[in-house]
C-alpha cells in the first residue's frame, strides 16, 4: 500500500500520497498548463529542441550575439523579437537560441489572467518562449505584465518571440529591457535557394530552370521551394 500523507491547502487537510519534489527545473522545454482548478503548471514537452532535417538560412550571427550578450551582463531581462514570413527560418532560430541559452524553456500558448504571476514566480532564470505571438496575445498588454514583472525578481528572464506581422505593442520595443533584438525575417536568399535545389533535386539537369522559376515568385520560403523541386521530381 502507498504511503499517505495529509496535505494542508487554506486549512483543509487532505490524504493524499506524497509528490516528487524537483528543487529545481531541469533544462528542458516545458509548456504552460491550466488544470480544472484553474492552477498553473508546466508539462515538460522535451530535453531541448530537435530538428529531424536539415536546417537552412540559419540566421547564425543573431543567434551569437544574443548568446554573446546574455552570457556578458549578469542581470536583466533581454527581449527578442523575431518577425516575417512564415516558413522563412523564425521558429527554428528561436529554438536554437533557447538551446544555446542552456536554460529552462517555457512555451506559451496561451493568454490567460495571472499567467505572468506564475512565470514570473518561477524561482531560476528561464527562457519564455511565444511563437506566433499575435496569435495568443493579440493587441493585449499581458506580455507587457510578464515582462515589466520580471524586472523585480532576482532571476532573469529571456523573452523570444515569432511573429508573422509585425503587430505588437509598442511600448514593447521602446526599451532594451523588453525588446533588445528584433530581426526582420524576408524571402531566403539565392545562396539558400540553390542549396535546397542541390539536396532536394533529383533531376539535376533541371537545376537552373528551377532556381529561375523560384527566383521569380514573390514569396520564397522553405516549404515554397521544396515543393517546386518536389513538383519536378515527380513530373520530370
Amino acid at each position: 500500500m502507498n504511503k499517505q500523507i495529509w496535505s494542508d491547502e487554506g486549512g483543509h487537510l487532505y490524504l493524499t500520497s506524497p509528490s516528487k519534489e524537483h528543487k529545481k527545473l531541469d533544462n528542458a522545454v516545458y509548456t504552460v498548463g491550466l488544470d480544472g482548478f484553474g492552477r498553473f503548471y508546466l508539462a515538460k514537452v522535451s530535453d531541448n529542441f530537435d530538428f529531424g532535417h536539415k536546417i537552412y538560412g540559419l540566421e547564425r550571427n543573431l543567434v551569437n550575439r544574443v548568446i554573446k550578450t546574455y552570457n556578458a551582463t549578469k542581470g536583466g531581462n533581454l527581449g527578442v523579437l523575431l518577425n516575417g514570413l512564415k516558413g522563412t527560418g523564425k521558429t527554428v532560430t528561436s529554438k536554437i537560441i533557447s538551446n544555446e541559452l542552456n536554460q529552462p524553456t517555457i512555451l506559451v500558448a496561451m493568454n490567460r489572467d495571472s499567467i505572468g504571476s506564475f512565470i514570473n514566480e518561477i524561482p531560476q532564470d528561464i527562457t519564455v518562449f511565444v511563437d506566433e505571438y499575435e496569435k495568443i496575445f493579440g493587441d493585449s498588454s499581458s506580455l507587457l505584465t510578464i515582462m515589466d514583472g520580471a524586472f523585480n525578481s532576482i532571476h532573469r528572464r529571456v523573452f523570444i518571440m515569432t511573429t508573422n506581422k509585425l503587430y505588437v505593442d509598442e511600448n514593447m520595443i521602446q526599451r532594451p529591457g523588453r525588446i533588445r533584438y528584433l530581426k526582420k525575417f524576408d524571402n531566403l536568399s539565392p545562396e539558400v535557394v540553390e542549396e535546397i535545389v542541390d539536396d532536394v533535386l533529383v533531376h539535376k539537369h533541371f537545376k537552373k530552370e528551377c532556381i529561375d522559376f523560384v527566383s521569380n515568385l514573390e514569396t520564397i520560403t522553405v516549404d515554397i521551394v521544396k515543393a517546386v523541386i518536389t513538383e519536378v521530381n515527380i513530373h520530370e
